[in-house]
């Protein structure tokens, strides 16, 4: 017989706040949490120097001198705890040790597992032992039959586990460990180290702040955003010169290079006409608020099937006082999967199903009070007088604005009933491309031609 191990894929956060994607493994025979030599200095994390002796299997005894704190979040749920691990230079061997072939494993569509790569030999960076397994282990159990594995609800997802009929193994894993400390040397070091409290940075935690008190939608589904400021726009000098110049060098290259030219205006005619942006009545719009002009330029991508060319806005341009609006922004954490766990469930899929939302960006409003701050010069004919223009929408360039595009396309799993839709949602999306999948052909369909999710492709056209 052989043994799935109960693994997952779990997000932790390392030093600086950035959260990395590990392997662990659940042990409720381990009396201490382990992680491996190589996670831990990837994650740059302090350490606390400790006397560590960890019996194992046939009275197997190895020695840590050394434990960190670490923060793990769950990549299914809003599970998010910290535990104390001891440093080894390795974990354990490969999980599974050989690759097992799943074809006639029968797993109930729109579960989302813990570890969908449990059948995969991988190397493991942490083990979870007995003081939080419970913890994280649910009540509910699938069982899919005789001589095949049993699913476990957790709060890391559903937890692949039990055996299945392998006469060839020969091989096989025990993880039971039990932990002697030095507990006086253990809380000595543990007085003069300062634990990982929080897993964002405190700019972080106020953008997503900002995001939930300021966020709406409008009658017609759309977002209305407010853009997150960490300084008052009153510290911005003036842009216009600055942008002016740059908007006529870009003219003088709309002479040199004709065809650039007419994609550059024909790509500003649509932004026009469909409402992302409007021309101001005179060319210093009169307002209380701060006024920003953006100089931006066309980037051409020929492999891009929908707009070859798109204009990019420049809010990193300094103004007079040496202060550029990008600056002033918070940029917001990283709320969507790294594209690592992306791509790897991506390839376990039978069926693969991949799309793109378009106009990602131009199809979230900014809130009116702040669009002063996204103006631009502009014309569409030389001999016609320069005009300036508003940005209506959030618009590439600037700081905040893929963590408020990739933020507003999250919030919306939040609203979906259908689970495989809301998973996709969740945790498939990559910017704005959509890396998933199914197990039939039909669930592809399903997945694509559900209700809910025409439902948010229309609000964002």
């Amino acid at each position: 017989m052989r043994v799935f191990l109960s693994t997952a894929l779990v997000k932790v956060v390392d030093g600086k706040g950035n959260k990395h994607t590990a392997r662990v493994i659940l042990d409720n025979g381990s009396g201490i949490n382990i992680v491996s030599e190589a996670f831990c200095s990837k994650l740059g994390l302090p350490r606390r120097n400790v006397s560590s002796t960890v019996s194992g299997f046939n009275n197997h005894v190895s020695h840590s001198t050394q434990s960190c704190n670490l923060t793990i979040e769950s990549m299914n749920t809003s599970y998010r705890t910290n535990i104390d691990c001891y440093v080894f230079t390795n974990v354990t061997t490969a999980v599974p040790i050989t690759y097992i072939d799943t074809r006639h494993i029968q797993i109930p569509a729109g579960l989302c597992l813990s570890d969908p790569t449990y059948n995969i030999p991988s190397k493991v960076d942490i083990l979870i032992g007995a003081d939080i397994f419970w913890d994280i282990l649910g009540n509910k159990r699938i069982s899919l039959g005789k001589h095949q594995p049993i699913l476990r609800s957790s709060e890391l997802g559903w937890i692949v586990t039990g055996h299945i009929s392998s006469p060839k193994d020969t091989f096989s894993q025990c993880l039971l460990t039990q932990g002697q400390l030095d507990i006086d040397l253990t809380r000595f070091w543990e007085v003069d180290s300062v634990s990982l409290e929080h897993s964002q940075s405190a700019e972080e935690r106020a953008c997503e702040k900002s995001f939930t008190v300021n966020t709406t939608r409008n009658n017609d589904g759309r977002f209305v955003v407010t853009i997150p400021l960490k300084q008052d726009p009153q510290v911005l000098g003036d842009s216009f010169e600055m942008a002016k110049r740059r908007f006529l060098s870009l003219e003088r290259k709309f002479e040199r290079e004709p065809i650039f030219k007419e994609k550059y205006l024909s790509f500003m005619k649509e932004y026009e006409q469909l409402g992302h942006m409007t021309e101001n009545k005179v060319l210093f719009p009169y307002s209380d608020n701060v006024n920003y002009y953006l100089p931006h330029h066309g980037v051409l991508r020929e492999s891009s099937t929908t707009t070859k060319l798109r204009t990019v806005f420049d809010a990193s341009a300094v103004t007079t006082s040496g202060i550029s609006f990008n600056e002033i922004q918070m940029v917001g954490p990283t709320v969507q999967d790294d594209l690592l766990s992306i791509l790897l469930r991506f390839r376990q899929h039978k069926i693969v199903v991949s799309a793109d939302v378009e106009k990602m960006f131009r199809s979230i409003n900014v809130v009116p009070s702040q669009r002063s701050l996204q103006q631009i010069v502009f014309r569409f004919d030389p001999s016609h007088r320069l005009k300036t223009y508003t940005l209506n929408t959030v618009c590439q360039g600037t700081a905040s604005a893929p963590y408020l595009a990739t933020k507003c396309l999250s919030s919306l799993a939040s609203t979906v009933s259908d689970n495989s839709v809301k998973y996709s949602i969740a945790h498939d999306f990559y910017c704005d491309d959509l890396l998933s999948g199914a197990s039939t052909v039909s669930e592809a369909i399903d997945l694509c031609k559900g209700t809910t999710l025409l439902a948010i492709l229309r609000w964002w056209k």
